[in-house]
């Protein structure tokens, strides 16, 4: 049976290498990628995450998965782009 952790992590953990952004090729880019503007279902779903993490927090926690010494995002990169563009304690 596995067993899970939950912890309080600052954003700034994402971004300076200690976790991996998993399914894309760095943070930069999975920013870029979130936020662009000709990407209307990954901006709409960033735009609705921008208006409501500062009112109501994150609703539904990040999943980190970790092996070894190896952490990565394995759900919600929409979530965790959002907390980076805010600057918000996870």
């Amino acid at each position: 049976m596995p067993r899970y952790w939950t912890a309080d992590l600052p954003v700034s953990a994402l971004d300076d290498g200690i976790i991996d952004c998993g399914d894309y090729p760095d943070w930069l880019y999975a920013c870029n990628y979130i936020e662009d503007e000709t990407n209307r279902y990954d901006r709409g779903i960033l735009d609705e995450l921008l208006e409501s993490i500062p009112t109501e927090g994150v609703m539904e926690p990040l999943t980190i998965r970790v092996r070894g010494l190896d952490v990565w995002l394995s759900d919600g990169h929409h979530r965790a782009v959002a907390l980076l563009m805010l600057r918000i304690k996870m």
